[in-house]
């Protein structure tokens, strides 16, 4: 496993199938921007593009994002992953392809790979919230993927992207789902799903309502 530190903002450690070194990266993140730390950058910036290249070519990530309340760090080690399919279209340019909810210790983990189909809005976000029994908010993840260091406009048509996203379980709480659902982040309008071929459950019409599982391993 490795390690490191960025700012401002995030880290980006892979360990890549196809070029078996670490890559250290520092990516801006507009919507993180912490303060009060003394050590400084390291690695080169990279933009969307490269970013996406590498989450391509890794296996092992490591995500760190450095806030005021001390350091967050999203791991995905794709190897391990076991997605299922659910081909949810919530706009003719984006389907969530295929994604799998677990539970683990005292987080839950939201793993969901996005496939672009057509145009997209650029400001399109996702709202992530775990639930109870009475749907009620236990914790939430907002944002576009990889804490908007890759918007979903930056995704290639007919390519695909996965990412991860941690929530942190409270003592007391009992989760029971997940809700998803896209928005625009400028109006705070929800987009509706069009397509369920599955016949999941949903909410409204427009959140995509996901069980949770233990994780694997």
């Amino acid at each position: 496993m490795f390690g490191g530190h960025l700012l401002p903002g995030a880290l980006l450690i892979a360990n890549s199938a196809q070029r078996p070194e670490v890559r250290l990266l520092r990516v801006d993140l507009p919507f993180h921007q912490p303060h009060g730390y003394a050590f400084q950058p390291a690695g080169p910036l990279a933009g969307p593009a490269e970013l996406l290249r590498e989450l391509r070519e890794a296996d092992l990530i490591l995500f760190t994002v450095y806030r005021e309340a001390g350091p967050q760090t999203e791991r995905l080690l794709k190897s391990e992953a076991r997605l299922a399919p659910i081909h949810i279209a919530f706009s003719e340019g984006l389907m969530l392809q295929e994604g799998l909810v677990c539970e683990r210790t005292s987080v839950v983990r939201i793993y969901l790979r996005w496939t672009r189909q057509g145009p997209i809005s650029s400001s399109l976000s996702l709202a992530v919230h775990l639930l109870d029994s009475e749907k009620r908010i236990l914790a939430q993840a907002d944002g576009p993927p990889w804490k908007g260091a890759v918007p979903f406009e930056e995704i290639p048509l007919g390519e695909s992207l996965l990412e991860v996203r941690t929530l942190p379980l409270r003592t007391g709480f009992s989760p029971a789902a997940v809700r998803i659902g896209l928005y625009d982040w400028q109006s705070g309008q929800p987009f509706a799903i069009q397509k369920n071929p599955y016949a999941l459950p949903t909410e409204d019409g427009r959140f995509l309502i996901l069980p949770i599982w233990p994780c694997p391993g």
